[in-house]
């Protein structure tokens, strides 16, 4: 007899749709810069990172909640200095 395994579907499978134009389009966006590099990950990393050098001055800053004061996500706070 032959045990069944259900497996969970995860977070990504149950909310990402397969059939979203936005996703589809960013995914068609970064096959198409992966061919240009013949599928090659050390060159596409590397592509990456002078992408990331040419347009440094566009890229966000991350930026650290005051100390005591809850995360935009609310579900926690940072401990006051000290403790």
């Amino acid at each position: 007899m032959t045990k069944r395994i259900y497996i969970e579907k995860s977070y990504w499978e149950t909310t990402m749709k397969n059939d979203d134009k936005g996703i589809q389009a960013v995914r068609d966006v970064r096959k198409k810069i992966s061919a240009e590099f013949d599928n090659d990950p050390d060159r596409l990393v590397e592509h990456y990172i002078l992408e990331q050098e040419r347009y440094r001055e566009r890229l966000l800053k991350p930026v650290a909640a005051p100390l005591g004061e809850p995360l935009k996500s609310g579900s926690r706070r940072r401990p006051p200095a000290g403790r």
